[in-house]
């Protein structure tokens, strides 16, 4: 994501260490693992801390001591939050989960690669790497 990221520069992508605070919208203080705004959004947004706005784009890796339903639930918050797309990628099972704003979450099955250019222009998720 960080090199498409860089070519196409839409937005600003964000890891692990971004924290958001959803707390005025009924929620709390989340961490990502990976995330991403679109520009427009940013414009006049304080970065430093954490983000008070809703990100357009999150990725949650399941690591081996990672429970699958912790994960589920966090990724049905940020869907509530009104993240435009979540991916939940569980190398474990080979499956990664597609939470979008009022839609059922769609599971695929060992997918070479993921398209996420609804909310990301162009960014297509190669999976090989990430599978355990």
């Amino acid at each position: 994501m960080g090199l498409w990221n860089r070519q196409t520069q839409l937005g600003r992508a964000f890891d692990f260490s971004t924290g958001y605070d959803f707390t005025a919208l009924g929620g709390g203080k989340l961490s990502p693992d990976v995330s991403w705004i679109a520009n427009p959004r940013l414009e006049g947004v304080d970065l430093t801390g954490v983000i008070p706005i809703v990100p357009d784009f999150v990725a949650e890796l399941r690591s081996p001591s990672d429970s699958i339903d912790r994960l589920r639930a966090k990724m049905q918050e940020y869907r509530r939050l009104g993240v435009r797309l979540g991916l939940l990628i569980n190398s474990q099972d080979r499956q990664v989960e597609l939470y979008r704003p009022q839609a059922e979450v769609v599971v695929l099955d060992s997918p070479e690669v993921v398209d996420c250019s609804e909310v990301m222009p162009g960014f297509l998720l190669p999976m090989a790497r990430l599978w355990i």
